[in-house]
């Protein structure tokens, strides 16, 4: 039966009914009438710590820390979300006592998402946040240890998601409920006949995206219009937007893209499209066993964040892990360097073949371990005799490569280690792509590098003897 035409309130109820039964949150209640309500509700925070296992002196002092981040209106609202995010993310260092080691808190279990404790309440009244202020209430708002992490206004059918979007916008300036958003990583609109969009806080209005769930039974070489699942029908219902929500809010899902797919750009904060998160996700797959392949995404899709992703990844999860980007020309080494340098990860820019060399063998890498390098001067001095003595592996992203071909040796000189391992993460050339978005075999050029997975990623598509080769195509 569709749900469309439903007035307001009945949607919201069948949205918190979805997430309670079919997404497993806790329902909190109406807490239009309750006094106090916060991002940062103490009680179930205090609660969710203490089943996990951290004393009350420990939580005492994690909670006076987060709440000052979180509080602290000397700061902008990105740069306290910012801090949070932080705190989130990496834990909250606390001494239990003078001259005692230094512990993490961890305010979420990412190890056991599972063990988290979910919550939505709806119609959440917010007090403003002065005298010059107004009072505001957000539709739903998603709690995970009694920290609001998601904020959903709905509309009706008859009106535009546009409207929810703006409200979104509205709710965070300084007149109305700004501190409330110091915690949040998703806002989101929704009605039945648009579904859903997602953004951040300081999102604009026309970068808000739309969800796309990758289908897990579609095989390369299938028609494109079955890689993606229907949002107009699935488990959770007959509706776009409950199928969004399903998909997105998911718990696993939720935290994994708060987790691993959230950059703070240069004053700019960004989540992931669904392009990036399964093509990263892909690629994961692929590195885990060793394997290469090429990631296609179309130009503006986010190549440059998506290799952030990937190789933030790799730099966690691959133990003894380097990152080399390779690029082709100044203005691509220039662009990379600030993409990476705006969500903080510096670049060493190696200046020679030995250095290059060297910064691989480091035994602690620089803070900068993603390094790049121009004019394939890496690709001269990686077919020379020089020992890798590092263990593990070694990621190569070269940017802005589609179209040339390219032969990456995997045969390894008797003089490595047997036990390199490495990973290669191509961003690949775009010299001369036809408008057909086709590209076709150029001059053919070898990268010998110890037993070497490459990934592209590439903005063109490849012609049909390297499409063997796609870990994920858009």
């Amino acid at each position: 039966m569709s749900a469309v035409g439903q007035i307001e309130k009945k949607t919201q109820q069948r949205v918190v009914k979805l997430f309670h039964e079919q997404l497993g949150y806790t329902y909190l209640g109406d807490w239009a009438d309750r006094i106090g309500n916060s991002n940062i509700e103490r009680d179930l925070l205090q609660a969710s710590l203490k089943k996990r296992g951290y004393d009350d002196n420990l939580i005492g002092r994690a909670l006076h820390l987060f709440e000052k981040a979180a509080g602290d209106t000397s700061k902008s609202l990105y740069d306290r979300n910012k801090e949070v995010y932080g705190l989130l993310r990496y834990g909250v260092k606390v001494k239990p006592d003078v001259g005692e080691n230094t512990q993490t808190v961890w305010l979420i279990d990412w190890e056991n998402r599972q063990q988290n404790d979910f919550g939505v309440a709806e119609e959440v009244s917010v007090a403003k946040a002065n005298a010059k202020a107004n009072d505001k209430r957000p539709d739903i708002v998603l709690y995970v240890n009694g920290i609001a992490l998601g904020v959903l206004e709905l509309k009706r059918s008859t009106v535009s998601v546009a409207e929810g979007i703006r409200q979104n916008l509205d709710n965070q300036k300084k007149e109305f409920i700004e501190p409330f958003f110091s915690t949040m990583q998703f806002l989101m609109a929704g009605n039945d006949t648009e579904g859903l969009r997602y953004g951040t806080i300081d999102t604009r209005e026309k970068y808000f995206l739309s969800w796309k769930e990758e289908n897990p039974q579609y095989v390369l070489g299938q028609p494109t219009d079955r890689k993606y699942l229907s949002n107009s029908e699935c488990e959770a219902g007959a509706s776009l937007l409950d199928c969004a929500l399903a998909r997105l809010c998911h718990k696993s899902r939720f935290l994994e893209l708060i987790h691993d797919d959230v950059v703070f750009d240069a004053g700019t904060k960004k989540l992931c499209r669904h392009n990036q998160f399964f093509g990263v996700r892909a690629a994961q797959n692929f590195v885990r066993r060793l394997e290469g392949g090429i990631i296609w995404h179309t130009q503006g899709s986010g190549k440059s964040l998506t290799m952030v992703w990937f190789a933030k990844w790799i730099r966690e999860n691959v133990t003894d892990s380097r990152v080399l980007i390779v690029t082709d020309r100044t203005e691509l080494d220039q662009q990379v360097s600030t993409v990476f340098g705006g969500v903080g990860e510096m670049i060493y820019r190696t200046s020679s073949g030995a250095d290059l060399i060297a910064t691989l063998n480091a035994r602690k890498p620089r803070a900068a371990r993603i390094m790049s390098s121009t004019a394939w001067s890496p690709m001269r001095w990686a077919r020379s005799t020089t020992i890798f003595t590092c263990t593990s592996a070694v990621a190569l992203i070269r940017t802005d490569a589609a179209c040339w071909r390219t032969s990456f040796s995997t045969s390894a000189s008797p003089r490595f280690s047997s036990s390199l391992r490495q990973a290669a993460a191509v961003d690949a050339v775009r010299r001369p792509c036809s408008r057909s978005k086709t590209s076709y075999p150029g001059p053919s050029m070898t990268l010998n590098l110890p037993p070497c997975r490459p990934f592209g990623m590439s903005p063109c598509l490849l012609a049909d003897e390297f499409a063997r080769r796609y870990t994920w195509r858009l």
